[in-house]
């Protein structure tokens, strides 16, 4: 008897396994193969999951003359979080095709997403959109670091605004704002999956230590250059 249960568990724990592969290959799908490319600019983007399944979401969406680009984090890992992370994208995606901001897409979305998820279950997100100057919008998300390629300062932004899932109206706190940038310029846009990362005896990345090296990689690359140096640190 006590070998059958064990063989059972064994069975199952293989089936759940198996489970999780397939969801992990199609989380992977979600995630776009390439960036746009994009006159004005240069974008770079990495994902690399701390578990099977997680909540970080990155997406571009070329939309007539604007192109939209965020970053999203939802609450906690696993499968619950991977679902809400690819119910979110679905519906960005749709969304942007209807209306024509950044704001308008995030309200709905929010409004929409309200429907399925518990309170405790949320999506931050900053999303900014270049269309001939740069506005973002922020859902409750990380901070915005803006390298200026001049002085070799970091402007460090506030993305405010209410996650997505948390409140069933967002219009009050949800806005729509200006990033100047001159040539040369980088944003930066990030998950906790970096600042809240730990070395070996426990201590974590940091904000500081990522506006530190986005200021020192800034002096000496590009975009890509720093992208690479920082996944490296």
């Amino acid at each position: 008897e006590n070998f059958s249960r064990v063989a059972e568990d064994v069975e199952d724990r293989e089936r759940i396994l198996d489970e999780l592969s397939v969801a992990t290959e199609l989380q992977k799908e979600i995630f776009p193969e390439s960036v746009p490319k994009i006159d004005g600019i240069e974008i770079v983007a990495k994902n690399r999951p701390a578990t099977e399944l997680g909540g970080d979401s990155y997406d571009f969406i070329e939309s007539g003359d604007k192109v939209y680009i965020y970053v999203g984090d939802v609450t906690g890992h696993g499968v619950t979080a991977g679902l809400i992370m690819a119910m979110v994208n679905a519906m960005i995606d749709s969304f942007a095709g209807v209306y024509s901001s950044a704001k308008e897409i995030l309200l709905h979305t929010n409004s929409h997403i309200k429907k399925y998820v518990k309170p405790s279950m949320y999506m931050t997100l900053v999303m900014l959109c270049w269309d001939k100057k740069t506005t973002y919008v922020g859902a409750g998300h990380e901070h915005i670091l803006i390298y200026r390629k001049d002085t070799g300062e970091i402007d460090d932004v506030v993305s405010g605004g209410t996650a997505l899932g948390m409140v069933e109206d967002t219009s009050k706190t949800l806005n729509e704002k200006e990033i100047t940038l001159n040539n040369g310029d980088m944003i930066i846009l990030y998950s906790d999956g970096i600042t809240e990362a730990k070395n070996g005896t426990g201590a974590m990345y940091g904000l500081d230590r990522l506006k530190e090296n986005v200021q020192k990689f800034g002096l000496e690359y590009g975009a890509a250059g720093v992208n690479s140096h920082v996944s490296k640190d």
